[in-house]
């Protein structure tokens, strides 16, 4: 309340004084007193007041002319300084660089270079706020100089982005990083916000697969057996095969009625399977790349292009070309950004081994038992043969019929199933690729 009241009261002082009589130098004598050679100026009219290198012209009103404050755009509050500073009165002068200088106090309508060098003279150009730096992307002339954004020279870290065309979106600042980098995050960029990330290049090695393997088999049946006879005791010169079913008792007239021995010819496995399954589950090794990518955007734009924005220029590491992108496989559009490039966001990866399968059983064989009689229920006069490939005599019918028949017997093929065997085992070898999915087009600078 203090501050404030002092400063109601300059300003009332100044302007009851009358600059009519007396120039700018007059006034410049008067405050300088003991400070130099300084000159002052009609800072109350708000006019171009020179005399700003003799900052030093009153010491004693240092604060006076706002050499220090004013660069900080409070020129008034400089003034005042100087109306109550260490020189006492002679500070005089200053107060009057606070009235002149003063858009502060509304009373000369522009403080914004007042004081920026300690120079009155510039206490005539303020109004704009006094120091005031150029925001390079509001599309603002903020520092009053005439020049907005990149086309102000305060904004040298700045750079015009071409327009962006329809389907595309950017400007973007692009990390690219090798192998299995990542880029830094995009704050580095000095374009904060990530709009996405991407592969090129995929690289990737087969499945690793160990093969198949089959089980024993299983389901196989000995379902029949045949028999050779001959018409001496040693199974010398054998009839053509005579099949049997397995298990049942069979009643069968011999086609010659001097058959003297019986050979267990065949027994053959039928059916039956072997299940599959691999040595050991595959091994499918990761997908490495070529690049890694980071996209990154900033919400600001400015001004000041001849066509485009202003936008900051991409910070290392990231690449100095700015970029777009659109979603898809396309070609760079006509213009300046026609450095092309896919990236990918994923990938179809098929590689896997190759189904196990297993062949039919083979080198299985049956056991059992074959055992003839000569009457019709295998109960008369029996002989069995134990071995597959084994040769017995067989006794005359007891009861033979009267010619012209045929002698009958009968046989039964007791089956004790099958033994051995082994199924080929097939698959289990590597198959399918990666495929690089949902491409980005980039293109840049």
């Amino acid at each position: 309340m203090r501050f404030k009241a002092r400063v109601r009261d300059a300003v009332a002082l100044v302007a009851g004084l009358t600059f009519v009589a007396c120039g700018a130098r007059d006034i410049g004598d008067v405050i300088g007193g003991s400070g130099g050679t300084g000159t002052g100026g009609s800072g109350a009219s708000g006019g171009s007041v020179t005399g700003g290198t003799s900052g030093t012209g009153g010491f004693a009103g240092f604060a006076g002319f706002g050499g220090f404050a004013g660069s900080a755009g409070f020129a008034g509050f400089a003034g005042f300084g100087g109306f109550a500073g260490s020189a006492g009165f002679a500070g005089f002068a200053g107060f009057a660089g606070f009235a002149g200088s003063a858009g502060f106090a509304g009373f000369a309508g522009s403080a914004g270079f007042a004081g920026f060098a300690g120079s009155a003279g510039f206490a005539g150009q303020g109004g704009t706020g006094g120091g005031v730096l150029e925001a390079c992307y509001n599309g603002v002339d903020d520092d009053g100089d005439g020049a907005i954004d990149c086309a102000d020279s305060d904004c040298s870290g700045s750079t015009c982005a071409p327009a962006v065309p329809t389907g595309w979106f950017g400007p973007l600042a692009l990390g690219v990083a090798p192998g299995a980098n990542v880029p830094p995050p995009c704050s580095v960029s000095g374009f904060p916000d990530q709009v996405g990330q991407a592969v090129a290049g995929p690289s990737s090695t087969p499945a690793v697969c160990s093969g198949c393997k089959c089980s024993a088999p299983e389901g196989i049946v000995c379902p029949t057996a045949a028999l050779r006879f001959a018409p001496d005791n040693a199974c010398g010169s054998l009839s053509p095969p005579l099949t049997i079913p397995a298990n049942i008792c069979q009643a069968f007239l011999l086609s010659q009625l001097q058959a003297r021995s019986v050979r267990w010819a065949e027994a053959n496995p039928q059916g039956g399977a072997c299940l599959p399954s691999p040595t050991s589950p595959p091994v499918i090794p990761p997908i490495s790349w070529k690049e890694n990518v980071r996209a990154c955007r900033t919400p600001q734009e400015g001004g000041g292009c001849g066509s485009g924005s202003c936008v900051p220029r991409p910070g290392l590491p990231y690449e100095a070309g700015l970029c777009i992108a659109r979603f898809g496989d396309f070609s760079c559009p006509v213009g300046q950004y026609t450095k092309h490039r896919v990236y990918y966001q994923g990938a179809d990866d098929t590689r896997s081994c190759s189904a196990c399968n297993c062949s039919s059983p083979t080198g299985a064989t049956c056991s059992g038992s074959v055992t003839l009689g000569t009457d019709l229920t295998c109960q008369s006069q029996p002989v069995t043969v134990n071995t597959l490939g084994g040769c017995a005599s067989l006794p005359p019918d007891s009861t033979p019929p009267a010619p012209p028949y045929q002698e009958s017997r009968s046989v039964e093929f007791a089956t004790a199933g099958p033994s051995g065997g082994s199924c080929g085992a097939s698959g289990g070898v590597s198959t399918g690729t990666v495929t690089p999915t949902n491409p980005v087009t980039v293109c840049c600078q």
